[in-house]
């Protein structure tokens, strides 16, 4: 784990989350594919900052696992596979587009008459 002084960065709970949405809107980009495993997003973590992700989020004390301090934040869907630690996170806005942060849908705007 890195010493307190490299965890500055990550200061607040939003600034994980962003990190987060930042590393799996890159790999949408690069893929293609809304979906990442929790193996794949934890890998991209350490390559990118130095450090452990589930590590990180247990010793900010952000909840029970890492999935329940992501899905905490409302900003993130999931895809559960058979074992507990096997899933994938997608960002909510881009499964779920007409969504508003509430859960509410969006909604529609009347046109005038033409």
């Amino acid at each position: 784990m890195a010493s307190p002084q490299d965890l500055s960065r990550f200061s607040s709970k939003d600034d994980l989350l962003t990190a987060v949405d930042y590393l799996i809107d890159v790999e949408f980009s690069r893929t293609g594919s809304p979906w990442i495993s929790r193996q794949t997003l934890c890998e991209l973590f350490s390559h990118s900052y130095g450090f452990d992700l589930e590590e990180l989020a247990d010793f900010r004390s952000l909840g029970k696992d890492l999935k329940h301090f992501l899905s905490s934040s409302q900003r993130f869907a999931f895809y559960n596979r058979p074992q507990p630690t096997e899933y994938y996170i997608a960002l909510r806005r881009v499964i779920f587009p007409d969504l508003l942060k509430s859960g509410s849908p969006a909604p529609r705007l009347r046109r005038g008459p033409h």
